[in-house]
């Protein structure tokens, strides 16, 4: 799994570069994405053995994070993406209510995608569309127990918002984001956590919708009308 997580980081890095280079090859066509967003109440569901589900939700917060966006046209852009919050999720069993699982979560996505604008008659103001798939690096943790486990998780997120131009080059943007993620297995160590076995918790699937402000650098000029 720590391989997994490296591979993943050093892919980040590699996209970074790689972006780095087309912008000096192609003039100077890289955008810097700030993020920051209001998380709402979110869902968390595992299977539980073979015949039995998890129940759960996490709680709502604050997520932050960044991007690096190469324009390939005035209407597509790359960009790869990095986003991060730490909330609490509960879940409970469906057959009998009074086994729970109260735990601690650090999300960390690594985001790879495309963004789709439309253009207007004013370029001021840019509505967009975009997709993501990717991972997310989870950390839980149980508190009270002295179980901890990192694991690796396929994610996907799709984001709808507009963007505005303040200056030729600095813009704010306004966005909504759903975002999921699930695996396999859990991935944590065999134990009785609260009445559950943690080997017998499958297929876990995530889910949160935010809405979220930022702010745009453009590391290039093309003046707006």
């Amino acid at each position: 799994m720590k391989l997994i997580r490296l591979a993943w980081k050093m892919f980040l890095l590699t996209a970074i570069n790689a972006l780095a280079l087309m912008d000096i090859a192609n003039g100077q066509k890289m955008v810097l994405n700030g993020y920051g967003s209001y998380v709402l109440t979110g869902g968390y569901n595992s299977q539980y053995g073979s015949s039995d589900y998890l129940h759960g939700k996490t709680n709502d917060g604050l997520q932050v994070g960044g991007g690096i966006e190469y324009m390939i046209s005035d209407k597509y852009g790359v960009e790869a993406m990095y986003l991060r919050r730490t909330t609490h999720a509960f879940q409970q069993s469906k057959s009998d209510p009074l086994k729970q699982l109260n735990f601690n979560l650090a999300l960390n996505y690594i985001l790879p995608g495309i963004n789709v604008y439309l253009q207007p008659g004013t370029k001021k103001f840019q509505a967009f569309g975009s997709l993501f798939t990717g991972v997310v690096l989870e950390d839980i943790n149980f508190p009270g127990n002295a179980i901890n486990s990192s694991v690796t998780k396929f994610a996907w997120a799709v984001r709808l918002g507009g963007k505005y131009w303040i200056s030729d080059r600095v813009g704010v943007r306004v966005q909504t984001q759903w975002t999921s993620f699930f695996v396999m297995n859990e991935g944590l160590p065999p134990a009785d956590i609260y009445g559950l076995n943690t080997a017998n918790i499958n297929f876990p699937i995530a889910y949160q919708f935010e809405v979220g402000t930022g702010v745009i650098v453009k590391l290039y000029c093309r003046k707006t009308k």
